[in-house]
């Protein structure tokens, strides 16, 4: 008979579950890289929104032309929503929640607008326009670098690379679906929202080509940044469906989300005249009013 093994001590027990939580919780350098990342674009959003003026004229300091400070602001707001899902992801990679679908859309969404973003720059140093050719090289790294760790923060959820752009339309087909079968009126209406902003992204990508290279850079970077609000707004319709609105992490999208529309309706009402045509200059503060009041009324009743 094979000797009865001795039961090991409650202090023992509670040392092993100590040690086990203190691993789960270790930093990774996925958790590290993206609060990084999310400091980094607020510090830009904060740049473009409070001073677009003199950061925009040190930037483009051989530029002919002014700086164009409302579609600046534009391009900063547009950073907020994606500094919130930067900082959501590290928080679930810290955590191992990284296969959540959740966060599988945000990495998907983020790894699309880096890829948009770069592809603006690439764009405007393609054009030639050699006042933006510094301001244009920064846009083509460091969201590229952001880009690369979204796809490898949807490779731990368990994504291909090509699933995880996939990801986004899904999103946006959701909260179609979502627009018109479903049950709640916040999740309806988040759904509706998603829709409305990238088709919004989509007519500013249509106006950056009517204008000049530097006017056009700022606005291909904030349509991405639109698409990218769609995709968060998608997400904040599948949490208030399924009653998760007040959770953590929908609660600070929502927060980024209302904090951008509120300054793109604050840009667009105050842009000097010619600095939006009267249709986007309506359009935006339309849009950013709107999202405003169902963030607020996601606030209130969660």
């Amino acid at each position: 008979m094979l000797p009865r093994l001795a039961k090991p001590s409650r202090a023992l027990v509670a040392a092993r579950a100590a040690s086990s939580a203190s691993a789960a919780a270790a930093p990774t350098p996925l958790s590290l890289a993206f609060p990084a990342a999310a400091a980094v674009l607020v510090g830009a959003a904060a740049l473009h929104v409070l001073a677009p003026g003199p950061s925009l004229t040190a930037a483009l300091r051989a530029c002919p032309l002014p700086p164009p400070a409302t579609a600046a602001q534009l391009t900063g707001a547009g950073l907020l929503p994606v500094a919130a899902a930067a900082l959501s992801l590290g928080k679930a990679a810290a955590s191992g929640r990284l296969g959540s679908a959740t966060y599988r859309r945000l990495s998907g969404g983020l790894a699309l607008w880096g890829g948009g973003v770069a592809a603006a720059g690439t764009a405007a140093l393609r054009a030639g326009a050699a006042p933006v050719d510094a301001y244009a090289a920064a846009l083509v790294g460091a969201p590229l670098l952001l880009s690369m760790l979204a796809f490898a923060a949807a490779s731990r959820g368990g994504l291909t690379p090509s699933a995880a752009i996939a990801s986004t339309a899904t999103a946006l087909g959701e909260a179609a679906r979502g627009a018109r079968e479903g049950e709640k009126p916040l999740a309806r209406a988040h759904a509706g929202l998603a829709l409305v902003v990238a088709i919004v992204a989509a007519g500013a990508v249509g106006a950056a080509s009517a204008v000049d290279p530097i006017t056009a850079l700022f606005l291909r970077v904030a349509a991405v940044s639109a698409l990218f609000a769609s995709t968060a707004l998608a997400v904040l319709s599948d949490a208030a469906g399924r009653g998760r609105s007040g959770a953590s992490t929908f609660s600070l999208l929502a927060t980024a989300v209302g904090a951008s529309a509120a300054i793109c309706l604050g840009a667009a009402v105050g842009a000097p005249a010619g600095a939006l045509g009267a249709g986007a200059r309506v359009g935006v503060a339309g849009v950013g009013a709107v999202v405003g009041v169902v963030v607020a009324w996601q606030v209130a009743t969660v």
